[in-house]
């Protein structure tokens, strides 16, 4: 196994929190076949310092995803 965060350093705190984000729902499902790892804590919304609702867009962006793959089939 390895730990991604740990490989390569974000000097900035909003570098730091997009990489995991996008670790967490999209490099993880590309790896292991899992749809995310999020649990819903809710902890990237509460740490954001422009007070985006992360979990929110998320969501939406699934909807969209999952609409436009409908759309085409």
């Amino acid at each position: 196994a390895t730990w991604p965060a740990v490989m390569v350093f974000r000097e900035k705190p909003g570098e730091r929190l997009r990489y995991r984000a996008l670790h967490k729902v999209n490099d993880y499902k590309a790896r292991n076949g899992i749809e995310h790892m999020c649990v819903g804590c809710g902890r990237c919304d509460d740490r954001c310092p422009q007070y985006i609702k992360f979990s929110l867009i998320i969501n939406k962006m699934t909807a969209a995803v999952r609409q436009a793959l409908a759309e085409e089939a």
